[in-house]
């Protein structure tokens, strides 16, 4: 098996924060330092959490950085098949989440496959970019499963995109999707339109995004004291109910960096929509 130049930890969820912080160095400033794991406020399953998510969560795992251009590097966490030639299984999440949210689901496929779970840039402990567009995130994932070895198993690997990710996951299927052995688009629409309506569509989209309130311009982001925990201030988007207040609240936990102090901002980049683009590359 080929193996990539990697920065990669070999723990479980519950202890995860104390390795990070232990095997890294502490974030620095607002967004911290790059090319760095942060050190999140928790990756510990919630108090009252069910049998089988603190299993899930708590599953032995990597967390590591992968290189994808000279520039960028990628957190990714991987939950190794048993199986030394299992088909490689990649997950890619939504807007403004990151691998995390995937650990309490990635866990179930790893008896069959070759788990890893990406960080997108602008996302979680990845690197930020001055641009963002739906090629670059469609580029990074190849070259990821590339560095990780997924492309030299006997069976292709599948790739699941969530959302938002699903941008980046066309952008796979149209550029390189003979490298894989199918890609999975989920919770997104797809319209057959002609290309100039498309990006119409696309880019008033954007346009919202970028004037709603919730993705106004900043450079950093707010820094809240400790005696407030992240699920106090984490809003789902669109407002909507949730009947698993422990989904909600780890998801919380792991979108947020604990500074030296104690106190805790949230992950990735604070002007990724900005920086966003749907002039090429969509």
């Amino acid at each position: 098996r080929r193996r990539a130049t990697v920065t990669t930890t070999t723990t479980t969820a519950a202890a995860g924060g104390a390795v990070a912080m232990a095997g890294t160095a502490a974030a620095a400033g607002t967004d911290g330092e790059r090319g760095q794991l942060m050190p999140l406020w928790s990756e510990a399953a919630p108090a009252g959490a069910p049998e089988w998510f603190v299993r899930a969560v708590d599953a032995p795992r990597q967390r590591g950085l992968v290189r994808v251009d000279a520039s960028t590097q990628l957190e990714y966490l991987r939950w190794e098949s048993p199986r030394p030639d299992a088909r490689g299984l990649v997950f890619v999440h939504g807007a403004s989440a990151n691998a995390h949210w995937y650990s309490f689901i990635a866990p179930f496929f790893s008896e069959e496959f070759d788990v890893v779970a990406l960080t997108s840039s602008g996302c979680g402990s990845s690197d930020f970019r001055d641009k963002y567009t739906g090629e670059v995130f469609g580029d990074e994932i190849v070259a990821a499963t590339e560095k990780l070895g997924l492309f030299d198993r006997p069976d292709k690997p599948f790739l699941v995109t969530h959302s938002f990710g699903s941008i980046a996951g066309m952008s796979v299927a149209l550029r390189h999707g003979e490298r894989f052995g199918g890609i999975i688009l989920t919770d997104v629409r797809l319209q057959d339109l002609p290309s100039h309506e498309l990006r119409k569509h696309l880019a008033l989209a954007m346009k919202q995004r970028r004037e709603s309130k919730q993705h106004q311009s900043r450079t950093a982001w707010q820094r809240y004291a400790a005696s407030l925990p992240p699920v106090e201030k984490f809003k789902l988007a669109p407002e909507q109910p949730c009947n698993n207040q422990f989904v909600l609240e780890y998801v919380a936990n792991t979108s947020a960096v604990r500074e030296s102090d104690s106190s805790w901002h949230w992950v990735g980049d604070p002007d990724r929509f900005r920086k966003l683009s749907v002039d090429e590359g969509s």
